[in-house]
């Protein structure tokens, strides 16, 4: 996943927001003056099963976090996620948040180099723990990989950025027995990014595989998936022709080998998202190219043999698809960054397996119902819950070089 481009969110911000400041939100209006003075909002949140449950930047000064770009997982009946920026220092947050609504920010980052370090990984739970990386800061100033509890006490499994074990890991992580596997986008031998491997109770790190740009990928954003005792990720770049990979690597001995390398068209570029296994198949997306340029949901056997589900094309289905599906009942569900109804502020999405049907669950961007998600979607009996990263009633300049944006919601979709 890309650290997102801040400025993006003034183009699908309302017109009627709450600037959020020191001295607590303040109402204000006509935050971006080309679009529509009519704030549908939630007035209509309900009418295709979406509401939003929780809005970012209500809190005096971003003390709830801002911007959340990781996905949520559900733990002992609440839901944990973690914030780019905000929080009691501005460096983004651990936060938790009950179905209905309720937030509470578990731990709150320091800042590195005067913004936000960079939280955009969704959680992997463990016993009485929740893991995540960092893609600056630590020792290194690589990032590093920590273990935070749910009363906030945080620490430090492995700082990168040291030698050849990689730096600016941006992925969720994968739990397997008692190590936790990742990827980071930078650094190893040759710079192009890594997989590793973390032992859990001792912290010690192993690069399994250093990038090479080509034949096997470089780049890579995107967390691993499990299938057969294999690991299968993707390359957001690399690869025979430089547009991206799926790739498998062997979990001991990390041995490597691509399956498939992008073209562009009609199979797509920059596959950004982790892959889902389904009766031994393997979905991912691209998040752009394909046959309108807009992104593609793809299948891939473990032999090499792809096919694209579905093309996006902008509108009125969305575009730019960047977060990691999930699978229910026969349909593949995502978001997409952009595109959708206008004013084009991304869509949720399902797509049926055996057909590539699309079908739009929700066009965002509308009032103030969230804008530009990037995030999966987690699936909670008959509804699905995520985040949109911003969008929303409240607007601030607390998340650095943002130019000022509009701070993100929590929503859920009812099945």
């Amino acid at each position: 996943m890309r650290r997102p481009d801040l400025s993006h969110a003034l183009a699908v911000v309302a017109t009627t927001a709450i600037l959020v400041s020191c001295n607590g939100p303040q109402r204000v209006v006509s935050v971006q003056s080309q679009i529509s003075q009519i704030d549908v909002g939630r007035s209509v949140e309900n009418l295709d099963g979406y509401r939003v449950i929780f809005d970012f930047g209500s809190a005096s000064d971003c003390l709830d976090g801002a911007v959340p770009l990781g996905g949520l997982i559900l733990v002992n009946g609440r839901f944990y996620g973690t914030t780019f920026g905000g929080g009691s220092t501005y460096g983004g947050t651990v936060y938790s948040i009950s179905p209905q609504g309720s937030e509470n920010v578990v731990y709150s980052f320091p800042r590195y180099g005067g913004g936000p370090n960079g939280t955009v990984a969704r959680l992997v739970a463990w016993k009485t723990g929740l893991y995540g990386t960092i893609r600056k800061g630590g020792v290194y100033n690589g990032g590093y990989l920590f273990r935070v509890d749910v009363t906030g006490f945080l620490r430090i499994l492995h700082n990168f950025g040291r030698r050849s074990d990689g730096s600016s890991p941006q992925a969720a992580l994968t739990r397997v027995n008692n190590k936790l596997y990742g990827t980071t986008v930078q650094g190893g031998t040759n710079g192009d990014g890594t997989v590793f491997a973390v032992d859990i109770k001792s912290g010690r790190e192993r690069a399994l595989h250093s990038f090479t740009g080509k034949p096997d990928g470089r780049q890579p954003d995107a967390d691993l998936t499990m299938l057969n005792g294999t690991l299968y990720g993707t390359t957001a770049y690399g690869g025979t022709h430089d547009f991206g990979t799926v790739f498998s690597v062997n979990m001991n001995t990390g041995a490597t080998n691509v399956l498939y390398s992008f073209k562009n068209s009609p199979d797509g570029l920059d596959p950004e998202a982790g892959l889902v296994a389904v009766n031994g198949m393997l979905y991912g997306t691209t998040a752009s190219g394909g046959t309108h340029g807009s992104g593609t949901v793809f299948s891939v056997k473990t032999s090499g043999l792809e096919r694209v589900l579905y093309n996006f094309a902008d509108t009125p289905d969305g575009a730019n698809p960047r977060a990691d599906l999930i699978a229910a009942d026969g349909a593949l569900y995502g978001t997409t960054e952009s595109g959708g109804a206008p004013p084009s502020g991304g869509t949720l999405y399902s797509v049926q397996i055996a057909t590539g049907t699309e079908q739009v669950l929700h066009s965002f961007g509308k009032g103030t119902d969230g804008a530009s998600p990037v995030a999966p979607v987690t699936a909670v009996g008959e509804k699905l819950y995520g985040v949109t990263s911003f969008g929303g009633p409240y607007f601030s300049y607390c998340v650095s070089g943002s130019g000022g944006s509009s701070l993100g919601t929590v929503f859920k979709w009812s099945l």
